[in-house]
């Protein structure tokens, strides 16, 4: 061996151990450790990162719902000021039309027909023309309502196919349809016609004999359709 090699190991050897004290060379048991920890720091990043998602459609569909909610308050809130603008100096007893915060426009059956019929009275159908003024291009639901005593009229008995009050509380929402569309409400503008009869009833009697007007929140009512004849 020359003496230029011999000379060049030791410092060699030196360089070595020294990088060896900064770290430069690991064992394969801390490679594999130090591995593993990234591992683990990668899943935890991805697993907060796919909570942090989680939470943010969360908070933008709150924020969508939220916006829905204040159209609809808002909504409602037109529909009451221009209700209440349109009854203004008709005779209609307190608490005969109520309208709640969900859409929901109560008519006592005492105020719109005469007891146990289906026929509107003139200030029903006055009552019904002013209300329609209100809702025009707006999408409504219908629901009829009785008390529970059963029908024993004689005349009320023949005149019903079932002699049931849910066929009773069907014809009163069918008569309150029919009013409102002889004042400019579509047909495509009711969502829903139906009579529930006695079974959602009230604290009493008088307050469960009702017609329920259902402002649908969102839904926009369809475009008239247009017809054309030809000769």
């Amino acid at each position: 061996m020359s003496s230029k090699l011999v000379s060049i190991l030791p410092v060699a050897i030196a360089a070595l151990a020294a990088l060896g004290c900064q770290g430069t060379w690991v064992t394969k048991e801390q490679y594999d450790r130090d591995i593993n920890q990234l591992y683990e720091v990668n899943v935890g990043l991805r697993r907060d990162n796919a909570a942090c998602r989680t939470k943010a459609d969360a908070y933008d569909q709150l924020l969508v719902q939220g916006k829905i909610f204040d159209d609809a308050n808002r909504t409602y809130a037109e529909l009451a000021e221009a209700l209440k603008k349109a009854l203004a100096g008709l005779d209609v007893e307190p608490g005969a039309i109520t309208i709640e915060k969900d859409g929901r426009v109560t008519f006592a059956t005492d105020v719109l027909f005469d007891f146990r019929s289906w026929t509107l009275t003139p200030k029903g159908k006055d009552i019904l023309g002013k209300f329609a003024s209100t809702i025009k291009g707006t999408v409504v639901k219908i629901v009829g309502h009785t008390d529970r005593k059963p029908i024993v009229t004689r005349g009320m008995k023949d005149a019903l196919e079932t002699d049931t009050n849910k066929e009773l509380s069907v014809k009163r929402a069918i008569a309150v349809m029919g009013e409102l569309m002889k004042h400019g409400i579509r047909e495509g503008q009711f969502s829903e016609v139906a009579g529930r009869g006695a079974d959602e009833p009230r604290r009493t009697e008088k307050e469960s004999r009702r017609v329920e007007i259902f402002v649908v929140s969102g839904a926009v009512a369809p475009a008239p359709v247009k017809t054309s004849f030809k000769n």
